[in-house]
């Protein structure tokens, strides 16, 4: 299995007034580039990556990653109980770093739920208390 990464750029529009609207645009515009077939380029990175020096790998992907608003990663997680020293783990996150884009989501399923973590660069939201209360009351609606 491992980690098979798809780069996909696609347009929505942002001017839709309910939650079920734009969730339909993302995943018609999603539906309309995404190739399951694609080439797993980061494969190829990953292969070669060592034997390249870490500061231009470094550089190469913040450079990539700060050319796009909204970076997502999505983790399938299990839909068993986890459990840690014998406790019950109720949620799981994942923490991505920004790298650069201006808001970067990493989702993880967990037990039939999907929980979503934002990472907001304040180098580019330069009002993030805004973009906090606009995420609220767009969960809300």
């Amino acid at each position: 299995m491992g980690n098979h990464w798809f780069v996909i750029r696609f347009e929505v529009p942002s001017d839709l007034s309910d939650t079920a609207s734009r969730i339909a645009a993302g995943r018609a515009a999603v539906n309309g580039v995404y190739n399951r077939d694609a080439l797993d380029w980061m494969g190829g990175v990953a292969r070669v990556a060592p034997l390249l020096p870490s500061r231009w790998l470094q550089w190469s992907f913040r450079l990539f990653a700060a050319s796009h608003d909204f970076v997502i990663s999505n983790m399938p997680g299990p839909r068993t109980t986890l459990q840690v020293a014998g406790t019950d783990v109720d949620q799981v996150y994942g923490i991505a770093p920004t790298l650069g884009a201006a808001v970067t989501a990493t989702t993880v399923s967990y037990r039939d739920t999907c929980h979503v973590l934002l990472n907001v660069d304040p180098a580019v939201v330069d009002d993030t208390a805004f973009f906090r209360t606009a995420c609220a009351a767009g969960c809300s609606r």
